[in-house]
């Protein structure tokens, strides 16, 4: 055989192991062709399956990942965003907008440390450049991320992003309304409670239809004592939410503290319901409204419901000093019903916690002194 001849025979040998593999190269940019156009379209679901078809045929497609990422992400299937977005950032890894959408996707998939790191890889963080530190929607989140952790040096990132958030141009109300009330919220916790009112007043001003946030901006204002304040921004989440245990407990105790009597036994009974109805494991173990509600109830003159009350607070209550409270209240609906030697012996039981037990020696006195009148006829 000649060697022009053998020279033919590889050259075809070679195409018929190329062919395939050009074919298969121009089915994937064909399925990511459409794939962007049912994209374009809004039709996210046979987008998806187009890129999934495209990466099968070409794993390496980087058209057909992002298109991927971005389907899904439109229609919450964040494990497929996560897929799409995951091979995405390995054959492109400098790019920003990628790593961004990666780590908006981990976030809603809660693999929060994750998140953190990628958002951080765009931002930058103390001592580390990132790759587009003016991205206002990424920093937002990582302020979030930032806000949710349990570290002290990450509630002190957040405050510098959020406030960072503040300074610049931006119009995004979600963005603005976000920065003023995380940063309220990590005043409150800092129990700056003037400057925390004042900046969760600014996000609701920006806002004012959003109901979310309405109960932590009222509980704010009843630490500051600001009672009228309270119950304006506790109605609109009542409105929103009639049946929550901890919306009605705070109505009732701002109605409380008002001397409203009949408002608050409104609302403090509800919130007694609302814990029945709870499996045991939901139920809150502290800050109950049955000590509330059973002094109402004697100021009533209803000492029985009074100490049913307090009975059933006492099934569920596992905070030692809130059962002392408990007691004691107990006790003196006892001392109504001229029960004083039960009254005096639930005194005596308590007469050592830290927070009742002054209370409870003066009373358990006061129960000696009527045992010893009644018993002398006075």
């Amino acid at each position: 055989m000649s060697l022009l001849k053998k020279i033919l025979l590889l050259a075809l040998i070679l195409l018929s192991f190329a062919l395939p593999v050009l074919a298969q190269g121009g089915q994937a940019e064909l399925l990511t062709s459409t794939g962007w156009e049912f994209l374009r379209n809004g039709q996210y679901k046979d987008a998806m399956m187009e890129f999934e078809k495209a990466l099968l045929s070409d794993p390496g497609n980087l058209r057909a990942a992002e298109g991927l990422g971005k389907s899904a992400m439109q229609i919450s299937e964040w494990a497929r965003a996560k897929k799409g977005f995951d091979i995405a950032h390995n054959l492109k890894p400098d790019d920003c907008k990628t790593t961004a959408n990666l780590a908006y996707v981990e976030m809603r998939l809660k693999h929060v440390g994750v998140a953190r790191r990628l958002y951080e890889q765009v931002l930058g963080k103390p001592g580390v450049s990132g790759c587009d530190p003016n991205d206002n929607y990424s920093k937002n989140q990582l302020a979030t991320l930032y806000f949710r952790s349990k570290d002290p040096k990450h509630k002190d990132l957040a405050i510098q992003h959020f406030n960072q958030l503040l300074n610049t141009e931006t119009e995004n109300k979600n963005i603005l309304f976000s920065a003023n009330f995380y940063l309220g919220q990590l005043y409150k916790q800092r129990k700056n409670y003037k400057k925390a009112v004042e900046l969760m007043e600014k996000a609701f001003k920006i806002m004012p239809d959003r109901t979310n946030g309405r109960y932590d901006l009222g509980v704010l204002y009843f630490n500051t004592e600001d009672y009228d304040s309270a119950l304006e921004h506790l109605n609109i989440a009542f409105a929103e939410k009639a049946n929550d245990f901890n919306i009605n407990l705070m109505l009732g105790l701002c109605y409380y503290n008002k001397d409203d009597d009949s408002e608050a036994i409104t609302y403090l009974q509800k919130a007694v319901n609302l814990v029945k109805l709870m499996k045991p494991a939901d139920q809150p173990k502290k800050n109950l409204p049955h000590r509330y509600l059973a002094d109402l109830y004697r100021g009533k003159g209803e000492p029985g419901k009074a100490i049913r009350t307090c009975d059933a607070g006492l099934r569920i209550s596992k905070n030692k000093s809130e059962k002392a409270g408990l007691i004691c209240s107990k006790a003196k609906a006892l001392e109504d019903r001229g029960k004083y030697e039960e009254a005096l012996e639930l005194f005596e039981s308590v007469m050592s916690d830290s927070r009742w037990g002054s209370y409870a020696r003066q009373q358990a006195r006061r129960q000696e002194d009527l045992i010893e009148r009644r018993s002398m006829g006075g």
